[in-house]
């Protein structure tokens, strides 16, 4: 069995479970300083893997530890917050947020007001 053939022994189910969270995350975009949703559900999901959980870092950052010892470190740094308009364009999934994100003092029409 190779490396990456031990590392997705049993992704399978995983799979759907990350997909529906993933798809969540996509259809309730947030914007910087405003991921107070993304932030609780990503909390919520590091907690219920086994993970130390550490929230309103710097506002909405969240930070999750998870030990096994001595040893060597890994950091893994991730962006919550979403960009207007650009829903599933990087990636090309075809996903609709269920309602877009405003800037603090802007209306629909991006009009100051």
């Amino acid at each position: 069995m190779s490396s990456i053939d031990e590392i997705l022994v049993g992704y399978d189910r995983l799979q759907a479970a990350q997909e529906a969270f993933y798809k969540d995350l996509h259809e309730h975009p947030e914007l910087s300083h405003a991921e107070h949703r993304t932030a609780q559900r990503v909390a919520g999901q590091l907690q219920d893997n086994g993970f130390t959980v550490h929230t309103a870092i710097g506002g909405t950052g969240v930070v999750g530890v998870l030990s096994n010892g001595d040893g060597p470190t890994v950091l893994l740094r991730c962006e919550l917050d979403a960009l207007p308009g650009l829903a599933g364009s990087v990636t090309g999934a075809r996903l609709r947020a269920r309602r877009t994100p405003r800037r603090p003092g802007r209306s629909r029409s991006g009009r100051a007001g």
